[in-house]
C-alpha cells in the first residue's frame, strides 16, 4: 500500500486515497483505498467528498491503468486533513465561532 496520493482520472476528477498496483492476466490496476475526491471550493479552499459514497469499497476500487492521468504526492497540510476527516472520520470543527440571525417579522 501506498502512502497518501492524489490521483488524477481520465475523467478529470482528482482522488485523494491510498493505492496499490495490482498485476494480473487482465493487465495493470490501481487498487484505491479510502478515496475522496477534491471539490474546488470558494476563496482558493479545498472540500472533501466522499467517492463513491453509496457502494461498499472497504477493499478497494480496482481503476484500469488507462483510467489513472497522473498520480502525485498532496502538500502535507492538505494529507494531515484528509487522514483526520476522511480516514479517521472525525469532524473539525471550524475555528470560526458564529452565532445565528434573529430576525422578527412583525404584522402592523
Amino acid at each position: 500500500m501506498s502512502d497518501i496520493n492524489i490521483v488524477r482520472l481520465s475523467s478529470g476528477e482528482e482522488i485523494i486515497c491510498s493505492y496499490e498496483i495490482v498485476e494480473n492476466e487482465d493487465g495493470v490496476f490501481y487498487n484505491i483505498k479510502n478515496p475522496a475526491i477534491l471539490i474546488p471550493g470558494a476563496e482558493g479552499k479545498l472540500m472533501f467528498a466522499r467517492w463513491l459514497p453509496y457502494a461498499d469499497i472497504k477493499d478497494g476500487v480496482m481503476l484500469s491503468k488507462s483510467n489513472v492521468v497522473f498520480v502525485c504526492t498532496p502538500m502535507e497540510d492538505l494529507k494531515q486533513h484528509y487522514l483526520t476527516v476522511v480516514v479517521n472520520n472525525l469532524f473539525v470543527p471550524s475555528n470560526k465561532i458564529s452565532t445565528p440571525e434573529l430576525k422578527l417579522a412583525l404584522d402592523s
